[in-house]
């Protein structure tokens, strides 16, 4: 297993509110659908000036490969140019 953390923002400002909530969902539903285990989802606060989305999740090598390859076509379908990701190891302590 590995953790994932995607990280997803609008800092350019290129999506319109229902935008941004519809780009959350699909990303959200992708990480619950092929990760092995949400750990974490959350938004920067209603307030702040930048949105952003962050998800930690665990997946097999062969959920990985797939949920890397529909990132990619999601954050495309929704004009955005990236979106972060970092594939580790985790360790007990």
């Amino acid at each position: 297993m590995k953790t994932v953390v995607i990280q997803i923002g609008n800092s350019d400002d290129k999506l319109r509110q229902v935008e941004w909530s519809r780009f959350v969902d699909s990303v959200r539903q992708l990480v619950e659908e092929y990760g092995d285990g949400v750990h974490f989802n959350g938004c920067s606060n209603g307030s702040s000036p930048w949105q952003n989305a962050c998800f930690v999740v665990e997946a097999s090598d062969d959920n990985l490969d797939f949920i890397m390859s529909e990132l990619t076509r999601t954050r495309a379908a929704f004009r955005q140019d990236s979106a972060a990701v970092t594939v580790g190891e985790t360790t007990f302590v």
